[in-house]
């Protein structure tokens, strides 16, 4: 009776992305607003990218960009001029 019980994750209801190419289901995302943010296209169309991925049916490389990564400013991690002065 185990056996035939269904088991749900949770993943059936997430909103999925599909394939530009093949339209097949690629991944599933955690919310509709992440999925708003989120971008694939062919790599060779990619601008940037924050992953890549192939599509599991057809084989093509596919670009994931997710848009709120890159609308922020931040500060760089190393300053730009280091200025070193030794005192005697």
């Amino acid at each position: 009776m185990l056996n035939e019980q269904k088991h749900d994750d949770g993943r059936r209801k997430m909103p999925k992305m599909r394939c530009p190419f093949c339209h097949a289901r690629l991944l599933d995302v955690a919310d509709a607003q992440l999925k708003n943010q989120s971008e694939l296209l062919p790599l060779t169309a990619a601008s940037h990218a924050d992953y890549i991925l192939e599509c599991p049916a057809c084989k093509n490389k596919i670009a994931l960009s997710i848009k709120i990564l890159h609308e922020r400013k931040t500060a760089p991690a190393v300053p730009e001029t280091v200025v070193m002065t030794s005192v005697r």
